[in-house]
């Protein structure tokens, strides 16, 4: 939902940005589909990686989006770079509505990929895998030890 958002937005900033009224509400538009696109990515992470794995998946997804934005920039300047004319300092018109087409496509793709990859459920646990309980759940029953608890640096020898 929240790339439909930022692709309809962009679409939209690219054919009317020569209008006021259009900029600013299409600026918090945007930001919101992104942030609405956002905060859903850890959803299907929890789902598709077993419980044991979750923190070093979202940790990783965390790298990827930085990445993703940076290669966003970097994409977005070489197509305004590419408009520029030699002897000037300021992109043609038409490069701004070009970059703007450029990352509705791109975030068209992740409307495309949201829709075509079919979700998967977690499988249960096998043997190889360890078995984790929510902290919760820990946290609310009695605690029962096998046998009394000491630190290692006390059960010296005894």
């Amino acid at each position: 939902m929240g790339s439909l958002a930022v692709t309809d937005d962009l679409l939209m900033l690219a054919l009317w940005r020569d209008h006021v009224a259009v900029l600013a509400p299409g600026t918090f538009l945007l930001r919101a589909g992104v942030g609405a696109a956002y905060a859903v990515v850890p959803l299907p992470i929890v789902r598709h990686v077993p419980p044991y794995e979750t923190a070093g998946a979202t940790s990783f997804n965390q790298v990827l989006r930085t990445v993703g934005r940076f290669v966003g920039s970097a994409a977005v300047s070489a197509v305004l770079l590419a408009r520029t004319p030699p002897a000037g300092n300021v992109p043609e018109g038409s490069s701004c509505t070009t970059a703007l087409l450029t990352t509705a496509g791109a975030a068209f793709l992740g409307v495309v990929m949201a829709v075509v990859l079919p979700p998967r459920r977690r499988s249960a646990p096998t043997a190889a895998e360890p078995v984790v309980h929510s902290a919760r759940r820990q946290m609310t029953g009695p605690m029962v030890w096998a046998k009394p608890f000491r630190p290692p640096i006390l059960d010296r020898g005894q």
